[in-house]
């Protein structure tokens, strides 16, 4: 597993279809960034509102177009185990390197359907799959017991963590004795979850920053606090909005389109953003120096 992903977007036109040319420029462009890696079809590609023909077709292009330069992660939630296990068949199928699986959101499941739907999940294929814990989005928590449990199946060995909660971090890996990797899901506490032990970053700013990310990684990883604490310090603006769950993916669309990369819309009831909106978004990005200022 590579330690940094971007969970990328899926790019629309103005009528809300998706521009498939457009993902694969951003493909080409993560790369070009010294990216190791990309998620397709996670919470910021949009996948509660694409249908099923839609995310298999976006998974494919990500991993014919990557065609090996990256690794390629495909997410494979749904509210049933069936429509998840035909999502890691076909992810399998495809080449892809690794599934990421969150948990049913609308129904909240007990702690023994829970372990259920991963465990089968993860015997219906044999490549690696992350678990994904998002208590905010799913309203189930993936608590380290019930990880510990559920990671006893042999292709899971690695976590999502986006509680927000970095002693998660220290707690998954001692109730494991560190056979669970996990990776941080929060971008605005990466810093200090690389510090407490995360293995890895599974990033929605990445879109953005992807050289930058894949920097601060190195940086902590390697034992270089100043320079990571003095590089995540200088994005730290926009690591922190782009956590916000009010219109965070029309808010990176919105940012890609500003950097001349593909954005576009979301598909509705997410609405764009307000012209004041963009005017707070646009003054971080000139503050981050992503945009020169105006006049």
């Amino acid at each position: 597993m590579n330690p940094v992903y971007c969970a990328a977007v899926a790019p629309m036109d103005k009528n809300e279809k998706i521009d498939y040319a457009g993902f694969k420029a951003n493909i080409d462009w993560y790369i070009g960034q010294g990216l190791s890696g990309i998620t397709v079809n996670g919470g910021t590609g949009e996948f509660v509102s694409l249908t099923m023909p839609e995310r298999k077709k976006m998974a494919e292009t990500a991993v014919e177009h990557i065609n090996s330069r990256i690794s390629c992660m495909v997410c494979c939630a749904a509210e049933t185990t069936r429509d998840a296990i035909e999502y890691a068949r076909h992810a399998k199928s495809i080449g892809a390197d690794s599934i990421m699986v969150i948990g049913p959101s609308y129904f909240k499941p007990s702690s023994e359907e829970i372990y259920q739907h991963f465990w089968n999940i993860a015997k219906a294929v044999d490549i690696p799959m992350v678990l994904y814990n998002n208590p905010g989005s799913t309203g189930t928590d993936l608590t380290p017991a019930r990880i510990a449990r559920i990671c006893e199946a042999d292709n899971i060995k690695y976590v999502k963590e986006a509680s927000g909660d970095i002693r998660r971090i220290r707690e998954i890996r001692e109730i494991s004795k560190g056979k669970i990797h996990v990776f941080c899901g929060s971008d605005d506490v990466i810093f200090e979850s690389l510090v407490n032990g995360a293995e890895g970053w599974i990033s929605i700013t990445a879109n953005l920053l992807p050289g930058q990310s894949q920097q601060i990684f190195k940086y902590t990883t390697e034992g270089d606090l100043d320079q990571a604490r003095e590089l995540f310090a200088k994005y730290a603006p926009l690591y922190t909005i782009t956590e916000k769950p009010y219109k965070a993916i029309q808010t990176v669309k919105y940012c890609l389109d500003r950097l001349g990369l593909s954005g576009g819309a979301s598909r509705k009831p997410r609405l764009p953003l307000t012209e004041e909106e963009k005017r707070q978004v646009d003054g971080i990005l000139h503050q981050v120096g992503l945009l020169s200022p105006v006049g």
